[in-house]
């Protein structure tokens, strides 16, 4: 697939940018990491397929298969890479989830979530830590986000300025995340809580000028997705760990020909065909 991700390819999902995002596998810069995880060095072949997008303004989430042993230890890396890589809009972390090919892998020692938070906040210097992350509504146990917002040349997680947990209600959809959206929830609050849009405001300061401008610049689309970046954390299920409590809250899912709308980690257990990467 991803030598297929060539200029010609990349210019097509140009023309759509705007409505989608790619999540593109990148496990780490290791040579062992990728022929550990992939069984091949695919160093060179990522970088290209992130050039095609990039120069064809396509939106990339690196998604990122965290092994305990193997890879754990590029966590800050892939942060530091992906925040200077052109079109890049965030990470996704996914501790190892034991099905396709993970036959042989001892799931004695995985990764967990709060192990991926302990690495990011002990790889970053300080950029990040455990506390400006937060649970996503629709499954607090699985699933730690955080959104960093560019100040001064970097970024800052804008968890620094408030406590997010008392604006989700603002937010419309914590996954796919949208910054104007909360921004004119929050300006369309005045009418019913004038106080509460205030403080949000002042709370946000920096967040909430970035947002405006990007509103009033209609000439750059690209001026809010290029001053925020989004960071998850996210675990999935398998047979060592199910929980059908869990299965039910699982926020990503999968779509059949037949309109059946399936939970991402039932579909790759027990309805996807053949072996697949976790």
């Amino acid at each position: 697939m991803l030598e297929g991700l060539g200029p010609e390819f990349a210019q097509a999902l140009g023309e759509f940018h705007r409505h989608f995002e790619v999540y593109l596998q990148y496990d780490g810069q290791d040579t062992a990491t990728h022929i550990r995880l992939r069984g091949r060095d695919l160093t060179e072949v990522k970088r290209r397929a992130l050039e095609n997008l990039a120069k064809h303004k396509v939106p990339v989430t690196l998604v990122t298969t965290v092994h305990k042993g193997v890879n754990d230890h590029e966590i800050g890396r892939v942060v530091e890479f992906g925040l200077k890589a052109p079109g890049v809009r965030g990470i996704n972390f996914q501790p190892l989830a034991h099905f396709g090919r993970t036959d042989g892998i001892d799931d004695g020692d995985r990764m967990t979530v709060t192990g991926v938070l302990k690495r990011l906040e002990a790889q970053t210097n300080g950029m990040l830590t455990i506390r400006d992350f937060v649970p996503l509504p629709c499954n607090v146990e699985r699933i730690a986000i955080t959104m960093l917002i560019k100040r001064n040349g970097g970024f800052v997680p804008i968890t620094r300025q408030a406590d997010v947990r008392e604006y989700l209600s603002l937010i419309d959809n914590t996954l796919a995340f949208h910054a104007d959206e909360v921004v004119k929830n929050a300006l369309g609050a005045i009418t019913d809580e004038p106080c509460a849009c205030i403080k949000f405001i002042k709370d946000f300061i920096p967040f909430t000028a970035i947002t405006a401008k990007g509103l009033m610049n209609r000439n750059d689309p690209e001026f809010l997705a290029d001053n925020l970046f989004r960071i998850t954390v996210t675990s999935f299920l398998d047979r060592f760990n199910f929980d059908m409590k869990a299965m039910k809250k699982e926020c990503v899912h999968l779509l059949t020909p037949d309109l059946r709308r399936i939970p991402f980690s039932a579909y790759n257990l027990f309805h996807r065909r053949g072996n697949v990467d976790a």
